[in-house]
């Protein structure tokens, strides 16, 4: 609630929610202030395979209830299509992540900063490093080509990375596995860009989510003009596929990742790399976004209120007004219901 109530202190246009923790308090603001709403739909929220079922459940009833009140919806890929028109959305329109000019990286480059040689093959993850996206599939596939080196740039837990370096030892790769933790959002791509492949690891087998979502990872690699290897079956391996920016691995087969690797490597060499993010960035698409815009803008049903007009008690008041208004009060007594176990969860964890 407090969420709404700071996007109606803002002299806005159109309210944009991205993603849908952010749907409920972007609606409650547009009918108190009788503005268009947008909603940018990055995942599919409850489909979330680290979110446990009871939690889906609830994410999955807000969803239907929340998303066809948005005056357009954008969703990052079309595979989301068809699960929102089953809640009766009709105004859909397909814009991408897309990739974005990195900032430069201060320091080393990634290739550099390991010393590996030159005729060394660098595979990168890009991203938290956690269970969910099978990171042992990486050290797994370094003892199926010797001269591979697996680097993982994002934040890794103490425990998760005992746990790999336990299993290349193992293997006895443990020096071709390099864990490199985090790196500014920002500069991403430009640290990646001397590797040679970037690697997607996750199971289209563990959620829909994971096998329709195209993440930032792929983006950022299309932005450090790299190619790109993920699992057969999910909505990046087939983007990947279609427009020839790297390839396809068997889901769960380290020996499979390792040759889609040094393929993918061979068929993009760093020396004749070009520049593929050029129809994927954001200045590409800007009219589909400003016809979107303008579609919500013209469909929307709501009228725009004057707020400088109504005293500081009614506004406070629209919000709760609007949440009552049009939704269902067992799947909002549902969601406060969820939203205070995670509450108590937290605490109990901290």
């Amino acid at each position: 609630m407090s969420a709404a109530l700071g996007i109606l202190e803002c002299d806005v246009d159109v309210v944009w929610a991205a993603d849908l923790n952010a749907l409920p308090a972007g609606v409650w603001a547009a009918e108190a202030a009788g503005l268009p709403l947008v909603f940018d739909s990055h995942e599919i929220g409850y489909e979330l395979d680290y979110v446990p079922e009871v939690f889906r459940s609830v994410w999955r009833a807000l969803a239907s209830d929340f998303i066809p009140q948005a005056d357009a919806v954008l969703v990052v890929t079309p595979d989301f299509l068809p699960l929102y028109s089953a809640f009766g959305v009709e105004n859909m329109r397909v814009i991408p992540n897309l990739a974005d000019g990195p900032e430069p990286y201060p320091r080393r480059r990634l290739r550099s900063s390991l010393g590996v040689a030159d005729d060394a093959l660098v595979a990168v993850h890009v991203g938290s490093v956690v269970e969910n996206r099978e990171p042992g599939l990486g050290v797994a596939a370094l003892s199926h080509l010797p001269n591979l080196h697996f680097a993982f740039v994002g934040a890794i837990s103490a425990a998760m990375g005992a746990d790999l370096r336990g299993k290349a030892a193992e293997l006895g790769v443990g020096s071709r596995l390099h864990l490199l933790g985090s790196v500014p959002s920002a500069q991403v791509s430009d640290y990646i860009r001397d590797a040679d492949v970037s690697c997607a690891l996750y199971s289209p087998e563990r959620s829909l989510n994971l096998k329709c979502a195209r993440p930032n990872k792929l983006y950022e690699s299309l932005a450090a003009d790299m190619p790109m290897v993920a699992p057969a079956g999910t909505s990046v391996g087939e983007f990947l596929v279609s427009n020839g920016f790297g390839g396809v691995f068997q889901d769960g087969d380290p020996a499979d990742l390792a040759r889609a690797i040094e393929v993918a490597a061979s068929r993009h060499p760093r020396s004749m790399r070009t520049d593929i993010r050029r129809e994927y960035c954001w200045e590409a698409n800007d009219p589909a976004i400003a016809d979107a815009l303008q579609v919500a803008v013209e469909s929307s049903v709501r009228t725009r209120k004057d707020l400088s007009a109504v005293q500081s008690a009614e506004l406070h008041s629209k919000p709760r007004e609007a949440a009552t208004a049009g939704h269902s009060p067992k799947v909002l007594r549902r969601a406060k219901g969820m939203f205070q176990r995670v509450r108590s969860r937290s605490r109990l964890d901290a």
